[in-house]
């Protein structure tokens, strides 16, 4: 089963219940959709193997529930307004064209080997990212609060510096996500 609303100028937020869907493949492409990236996706973990949000106007930050995709193959949400902390297991995912900010070296060392495409971002000290103008127009914007953060605090590149002492000194009580159902963009 597939659900394919690529190229149709959806103009709308993805609805929350959005993961409790049986459909193998997503694609909602080239679209208007704007929002959040919905917790529920990790309910698909047992169907989903392909993702497609690339260009549209997604905001916030990629759920974490996405390592629960047991069967996910391929995970694209380039040209949007993606920002916050990205989970350090990711791999062979296309990030590029948002407004992310920072990585750490398990990051750094994922995008050598091509597991990640970050261009396009706004991440200090990487080649081939947004003019540092483009970027401070973006951040004057209001911002954009990454909901559930106390979930990153084990599980992201950042290299610690972001995490206030308060984060750091709460350890929640939650189980590890992994992403190594992941497999290289084909």
């Amino acid at each position: 089963m597939s659900s394919s609303s690529n190229n149709n100028n959806f103009n709308q937020k993805i609805p929350d219940d959005f993961g409790n869907t049986p459909a193998r493949y997503i694609t909602f492409a080239n679209n208007k959709f704007t929002g959040l990236i919905p917790r529920s996706i990790g309910n698909a973990s047992s169907t989903l193997t392909e993702i497609l949000f690339l260009n549209n106007f997604l905001f916030g930050c990629l759920p974490i529930e996405i390592g629960s995709l047991k069967e996910l193959t391929v995970f694209d949400v380039g040209h949007n307004l993606l920002t916050g902390l990205l989970p350090c297991s990711l791999g062979n995912l296309s990030l590029s064209d948002n407004y992310f900010t920072k990585i750490g070296p398990n990051c750094r060392d994922l995008i050598s080997t091509g597991k990640i495409d970050l261009r396009n971002n706004c991440i200090r000290n990487l080649p081939d990212q947004r003019p540092r103008s483009d970027c401070l127009a973006f951040f004057l914007k209001p911002k954009f609060i990454c909901p559930n953060m106390v979930l990153y605090e084990n599980n992201t590149c950042d290299d610690g510096q972001l995490q206030s002492t308060h984060m750091r000194s709460r350890k929640p009580n939650i189980p590890k996500v992994t992403y190594s159902a992941l497999v290289k963009h084909r």
